[in-house]
């Protein structure tokens, strides 16, 4: 390979590192959580996720990182097709299915050990988790609010994420997953979207 056609692929694979991406096993499991809630409209939510990124998703092997655009056109799919609010449920789900597999059960069997399943001790060791499924998505930092509330403090968040009001309801579903798992009754709220400065917070509380 030539030394000029070397560079201009390496610069072109560095440039794709640096996109935002997700991992693809979870999207594959996202995909298979939405098309059950579609129901007998499984054609239309396909037909609203686009063939390019279906065939993104079902082509992909598990341990590959795809674009995360690809799981915010997935977000937008089950809300086109399955209403309002429903891919908060569909991101609930789907983190719940991901806790009892293997890329995040060592997630949670080291917080039980550590902490306890408490949210608390769930929220304070996501930044782990998120790196797992994430790369360049983002920098979670807890911050405690008190005896029953907490939150996710989030630096560096991609442009696409923070202008896509879907898509960060997603995210506050997966966390809603977190505060199942410590068998709470609680609530996560989006709040503080800066799209200049990159950064987003989720709030919960719980009783």
């Amino acid at each position: 390979m030539a030394d000029g056609v070397a560079f201009e692929y390496t610069g072109l694979v560095e440039e794709v590192r640096r996109q935002p991406q997700i991992k693809a096993t979870q999207v594959k499991v996202s995909l298979t959580i939405a098309e059950r809630l579609a129901g007998e409209r499984v054609q239309e939510l396909h037909d609203a996720i686009g063939a390019e990124s279906l065939a993104k998703i079902r082509n992909a092997i598990s341990t590959a990182w795809i674009p995360l655009q690809v799981d915010i056109v997935l977000s937008h799919a089950v809300e086109a097709t399955c209403g309002p609010n429903s891919d908060f449920e569909r991101a609930r789900e789907s983190l719940t299915t991901a806790m009892d597999q293997r890329l995040l059960r060592p997630f949670i069997e080291g917080v039980r050990k550590v902490f306890g399943l408490s949210p608390k001790g769930l929220l304070k060791t996501s930044r782990r988790a998120w790196s797992s499924l994430y790369r360049g998505g983002g920098e979670p930092r807890f911050v405690d609010l008190g005896a029953d509330t907490a939150a996710l403090d989030f630096e560096e968040m991609p442009a696409e994420v923070l202008a896509s009001e879907v898509y960060l309801r997603a995210i506050a579903g997966a966390f809603q997953a977190l505060l199942d798992l410590a068998a709470v009754q609680g609530e996560v709220f989006v709040e503080c979207v800066d799209t200049a400065a990159g950064t987003v917070r989720f709030r919960m509380t719980w009783h």
